[in-house]
């Protein structure tokens, strides 16, 4: 086996700078990677205001929030104040419709809908980014049992608010 040249070792860290230059300038991030206004590093996670008469929605949604956050590495540790952004968020409405009727063998569907509204605080307060009326649905199967069906409406209520924390970091990825 030959050695590489001097020149050629060379001409091959140059290419990867050249590389590396033109990647960073055109804002590529890596997947999973989402950019913060003003540079900041951290999100907190304040507790969702509940405006619907559904009891509990609050911790649910602000979990999802926090977890999708995190999972992307953007969640602030506990007090770390510099370069952190306040998630504020409002439920805004939750509404249970029927998608589908019940069926010989089948007790039909239904559609859980949450709206909400989000606003990203700077240090000094002031809002730096928002999403008003961002809304995410889910469908689950009717069951003849009530503590059943209502085991999975408020697992359907945590898989909208997946949904919808998943469009907030996608925007914000597009965003900045």
């Amino acid at each position: 086996m030959g050695t590489g040249s001097p020149r050629g070792s060379q001409a091959h860290r140059f290419a990867l700078l050249v590389l590396w230059i033109l990647v960073a300038g055109c804002g590529y991030r890596f997947p999973g990677e989402i950019g913060l206004p003003g540079g900041a590093r951290g999100v907190r996670v304040e507790l969702f205001e509940n405006r619907t008469a559904e009891p509990g929605l609050e911790a649910i949604v602000t979990q999802a929030f926090a977890f999708e956050l995190s999972r992307r590495g953007r969640t602030a540790e506990s007090g770390e104040a510099r370069d952190t952004l306040l998630l504020r968020g409002v439920i805004r409405g939750v509404e249970v419709r029927s998608v589908s009727s019940a069926r010989r063998g089948s007790g039909g569907e239904r559609q859980v809908t949450l709206t909400v509204d989000l606003r990203l605080l700077g240090k000094d307060g002031r809002e730096v980014w928002s999403a008003l009326g961002l809304s995410a649905s889910e469908i689950y199967a009717i069951d003849a049992e009530k503590i059943l069906e209502e085991e999975r409406r408020r697992a359907t209520y945590s898989l909208a608010a997946r949904r919808l924390a998943e469009i907030m970091v996608n925007r914000l990825s597009d965003d900045f």
